[in-house]
């Protein structure tokens, strides 16, 4: 009995150290082996904590023969926020890898969600060193801005680039560190408030004075150097998107990580009006908003919850509530990364307020051992997923950094590697079937083709069109894959046979996609034009101008589909236009002038031929019997 004491003790320590470490290392951590070099880092992170931390509880499960349970005032919101990201994920109807792993939106609430619970199986002092690791991690987090942005980090020669930039975050989302150096303020200002040791007290000033400076620099190169990059979705357009996601599929939204399928699908047409309207959204406008179009009615009865039980347990003189406050208010506000999330599920354990404390002890070992069971497979199941999922991200960044390097058959192989280790990833999909394009288009450069080689590249292009399938299928409700597959086919239409009934099904299916893109409406156009169906090219040309009436090259590429299909009027008339649009400045008026100037060339009456005999001849007025047969 008195080894067991010592074993759950250290156990027990085990859970407190590796929350600790997690939390003073998540803001901080960068794995520079990553293409994602912050939300990945952070995520690795956080998946290797858990595995530690759910070991520690199967193990202690045995000792104890019982469950403890300390229940919160806010517990009932952290499930239903948690299992609305779980359900939505399982059930999504567009990507459930992406949901869980890389980005794996769903995986940083329910970690957070389960960080929250674990926090709040401990005492007070557990809480109090908690929220000091916040603060330390919080400092040195704006140590390093500041460095960054007074360009001090660019004098030290080993750190890898990343660390130099001038606007480095470590949250990959400025807003989202903005958020994460407010809420740090309260807590640091209550320490202050609650110590009685003068030294701590210089101390903690001196950290909130180190805060405030970061985050005055945050702003200034948030809202001021660098508010041409602050791209935020009109609330009009997010909030339309968000209802006709729930029309959709109302309980579960279109799953975590998936608004840019939301934003592609269901933004309006006016959207093509804007100034941005090239930007492809990966989040709403805000957070709540995100939240609602991705999770459904789930999603939009937990932030019901949260704000009632914020109503509920208000308590405006607790700094902990306030920096608990400040979370939220920026979840409905701006769109910050799902990785803040986590800090501020532990932030809400430190402001939840212990109700009960529930045991449930075990009968007999076999319910014990069951439960032990379902979390021992449990762990294994994230650990083999989760090592795979990360091992295959390894190798995709080792193979685009080999592509930079112009060492395409390092690339070739690393990419196929990653493909193997994960073959739920389109993106590796997509690169591997670019590679093998450019592979194929580089053999065909050669004069004396052999046919080796000739083999070699039918062989390159029937890889790509392979890799192209396979990303449409892993993730088919990406409108971007199905383009991709259009390009490939497009490419060799001149040389296989039936490329081009390929080309125009991908392209339409683009289109079904993402039905207001007047982009997607021009190439499927000039696939007809290539193809010489003026009719049809005229038709798709026509769509183009409806989505978007301000685009000059809509209104260029119907004007020449009307010249080949001899419409010469209508072909001036959307010439015209297009000199409108452009302006004399532009260095694409002279060619649409020069367009012009043929048009009306070709649409001049031709004259008719001087009689050089006079007086001229005329035809006798016989009429010429057809032949019979």
């Amino acid at each position: 009995m008195a080894n067991n004491g010592k074993l759950l003790n250290l156990l027990k320590n085990v859970e407190k150290y590796t929350i600790l470490v997690t939390l003073f290392l998540y803001p901080l951590i960068i794995l520079t082996n990553f293409i994602n070099l912050f939300e990945t880092s952070k995520l690795l992170l956080l998946l290797v904590s858990l595995i530690i931390l759910l070991i520690s509880k199967a193990i202690r499960l045995l000792l104890l023969k019982k469950i403890e349970y300390n229940s919160s005032n806010f517990d009932i919101f952290a499930l239903i926020f948690g299992l609305a990201f779980v359900l939505s994920g399982v059930f999504s109807i567009v990507n459930k890898i992406d949901a869980f792993f890389l980005p794996g939106s769903a995986s940083f609430v329910t970690i957070g969600v389960l960080l929250y619970f674990f926090i709040n199986q401990h005492d007070n002092k557990f809480k109090d060193q908690v929220e000091l690791t916040l603060i330390s991690s919080g400092v040195l987090f704006t140590l390093f801005h500041i460095l960054s942005a007074i360009g001090l980090t660019k004098l030290i020669s080993f750190l890898p680039e990343v660390f130099k930039l001038e606007f480095f975050t470590n949250f990959g989302n400025l807003l989202s560190s903005i958020i994460f150096l407010i809420a740090i303020i309260p807590l640091t200002v209550y320490r202050l408030l609650k110590t009685n040791d003068m030294a701590t007290k210089i101390l903690l000033g001196l950290v909130s004075i180190i805060i405030v400076i970061g985050l005055v620099s945050l702003s200034n190169q948030t809202f001021v150097k660098n508010k041409n990059d602050l791209q935020i979705l009109k609330l009009k357009y997010g909030w339309s998107i968000a209802i006709d996601s729930l029309k959709v599929n109302p309980l579960f939204g279109v799953g975590p990580t998936n608004f840019n399928f939301a934003f592609n699908k269901f933004k309006p047409i006016e959207f093509n009006l804007e100034k941005d309207w090239t930007t492809k959204y990966l989040q709403n406008t805000n957070y709540a908003l995100n939240v609602i179009t991705e999770t459904g009615i789930l999603g939009l009865i937990a932030l019901i919850t949260l704000l009632v039980l914020l109503i509920k347990n208000r308590d405006l003189i607790n700094f902990r509530y306030l920096a608990f406050l400040i979370y939220i208010t920026g979840i409905f506000l701006l769109p910050v990364s799902p990785s803040i999330l986590v800090v501020m599920f532990v932030t809400i354990s430190l402001t939840s307020k212990i109700k009960n404390r529930d045991l449930a002890y075990f009968s007999s070992k076999i319910p014990q051992f069951a439960v032990f069971l379902l979390i021992i497979i449990l762990t294994l199941s994230i650990s083999y997923f989760g090592v795979r999922a990360f091992y295959a991200e390894y190798l995709f960044s080792k193979s685009i950094n080999a592509t930079q390097k112009n060492n395409t058959v390092e690339s070739y192989d690393l990419v196929n590697k990653a493909i193997k280790t994960n073959q739920y990833s389109d993106k590796y999909h997509l690169f591997s079937a670019s590679l093998n394009l450019a592979i194929a288009n580089a053999l065909a450069e050669n004069k004396d083709l052999k046919d080796e080689d000739k083999q070699k590249i039918s062989q390159l292009i029937q890889q790509a069109i392979k890799e192209n399938k396979a990303s449409v299928s892993v993730a088919r409700y990406k409108s971007s894959n199905w383009e991709a597959l259009s390009e490939t086919y497009r490419s060799i239409i001149a040389f296989a046979q039936g490329a081009d009934i390929f080309a125009l099904e991908s392209i339409n299916q683009a289109i079904v996609l993402n039905p207001v893109d007047p982009n997607l409406r021009l190439k499927l156009g000039g696939l007809y034009y290539s193809l010489k169906q003026y009719d049809k090219a005229i038709d798709a040309f026509k769509l183009a101008v409806l989505a978007k009436p301000d685009l000059a090259n809509s209104h260029y590429n119907l004007g020449m589909a009307y010249k080949e299909n001899n419409d010469l009027e209508k072909a001036k008339e959307q010439i015209n236009i297009v000199l409108e649009l452009l302006g004399k400045d532009s260095k694409d008026y002279d060619t649409a002038l020069k367009e012009l100037e043929k048009i009306e060339e070709l649409s001049k009456p031709e004259e008719k031929p001087e009689p050089i005999i006079e007086p001229q001849i005329e035809l006798p007025q016989e009429v010429v019997e057809e032949p019979q047969i």
